[in-house]
């Protein structure tokens, strides 16, 4: 009989976390394409960017604000006319930097000012960035206390930075001797800053469409990201559209068959050393990842591709660490930007419904964390503590954001991952932040000998 009830409620869980993992619509969503999301977890607000000029009726201008609950826009117009509406402007990246949302993408005003690609907002109003670049703004990202931008650009501030640059508040200043093409996407990763796109050198250092910045010198990893001989028969270069990590791996994707000189289809993975995959993402022609994110435990990737080795997925698939899997028949458009906000993943992208459900260019995915997985008591034990090349985080919560803090309270890492190196770090006493989706926080000190 004992048996038989808890049969009945292995059933029952396993129902209902089933029927909890589904897709939200956020009201109607954007007019157009969403090319970004970013999550401001301070302010508990997503952000989403593009091509758009209207949010939930509300006119926006290729910006907006998501509480929640409700859209609002971000107070301004941007674009050669002001208004944006009938041209070809967009807002293709953003990043959060000293508490001030960073905005880049095609433009040259925002609000009345020249703000040449890029431009920063402090909740109420915009402003300039230096003089700006002279070309796209493709992504962002901060490392070691400054800002760091990527593009179609060849200048920032009225300095010579091939198609990188970094602010630090005040002024442009050029990464070495930048890339030779387009960085479509920034990410960092174990104390590195690692830069994607179409590039193949870094002043004389060969980098296949993936490069690695560590504070003074750019190197490549291994052979990288190239194009075979498929590629170019059907006139297609490769190129790297994504950058996260996983587990203590970084992965990389994009349009590209050959990765490391290995056979890996759009999606590739680095453990610091090698390139290997997990399986194919699509396997029509024009088929791409554009998005990488880190959600619950699980790796999540979005782009345009309909099949997952032999699964369907319809433009985004979850990895466990194991095996692949939908989420409830994806979406009808492209998925091609992720962020993790409120216990739950946000996606932009091109399409007009998700799961079951209408949605359009945005939507809200969720899945129950498990039991007593999202706690309102968060433990945490750090191991070895000191410690010089790495240490695990062990924590009762898989939701939980884990952030290392120096004593300034300067953000140094943020991330989901429970295994994490430290050989990077110097010397001396830093904070690590847990925040779980409820919003509570714990701080558990940490010493780096």
């Amino acid at each position: 009989m004992k048996k038989i009830v808890l049969l009945i409620i292995t059933i029952l869980i396993i129902h209902t976390n089933m029927k909890a993992q589904t897709w939200y619509a956020l009201a109607n969503g954007t007019s157009d394409y969403t090319y970004t999301v970013c999550a401001d977890t301070n302010l508990n607000m997503m952000y989403a960017g593009g091509a758009f000029v209207i949010a939930n009726g509300l006119t926006s201008n290729f910006a907006a604000k998501w509480n929640g609950s409700v859209w609002d826009n971000l107070g301004m117009d941007m674009g050669s006319n002001y208004s944006m509406i009938g041209t070809s402007d967009t807002v293709k990246s953003y990043c959060v930097y000293n508490n001030t949302l960073y905005v880049g993408g095609k433009f040259l005003q925002a609000e009345g000012f020249t703000a040449k690609h890029i431009a920063k907002y402090n909740g109420v109003d915009f402003s300039n960035v230096g003089t700006g670049t002279n070309r796209d703004v493709l992504a962002m990202a901060v490392y070691n206390g400054d800002l760091y931008a990527g593009g179609k650009f060849d200048s920032a501030g009225g300095v010579s930075c091939n198609h990188i640059a970094k602010w630090d508040g005040t002024s442009w200043t050029p990464v070495g001797s930048g890339l030779n093409n387009e960085v479509r996407a920034l990410y960092v990763w174990n104390n590195n800053l690692y830069a994607g796109g179409l590039f193949d050198s870094a002043g004389t250092v060969a980098c296949s469409r993936i490069a690695k910045w560590d504070g003074s010198n750019w190197t490549a990893l291994g052979t990288g990201i190239t194009t075979d001989t498929s590629m170019t028969n059907q006139g297609l270069t490769a190129a790297v559209n994504a950058i996260g990590s996983y587990g203590n791996e970084l992965f990389v994707g994009g349009m590209f068959h050959t990765a490391g000189g290995n056979a890996d289809t759009n999606l590739a993975k680095w453990n610091g050393t090698f390139w290997s995959g997990i399986g194919t993402f699509g396997n029509n022609t024009g088929d791409y990842v554009g998005s990488i994110c880190t959600y619950l435990g699980n790796l999540f990737v979005g782009g345009s591709f309909i099949t997952a080795n032999a699964d369907t997925v319809h433009n985004i698939a979850k990895w466990d660490g194991n095996l692949i899997t939908d989420l409830l028949h994806g979406s009808n458009g492209p998925i091609v930007s992720m962020t993790v906000m409120g216990g739950a993943l946000f996606v932009g992208g091109h399409f007009t419904g998700v799961g079951t459900i209408n949605a359009f260019n945005v939507a809200r995915w969720a899945e129950p964390a498990g039991i007593n997985e999202i706690n309102d008591n968060i433990s945490v034990s750090i191991y070895p503590n000191p410690a010089n090349e790495s240490i695990q985080i062990i924590i009762n919560d898989r939701s939980s954001l884990v952030k290392i803090k120096d004593v300034l309270g300067n953000t140094i890492l943020s991330t989901y991952d429970r295994n994490l190196s430290v050989k990077n770090l110097a010397q001396g006493i830093y904070m690590v932040e847990i925040s779980n989706a409820k919003g509570i926080q714990k701080m558990v000190k940490f010493i780096k000998i």
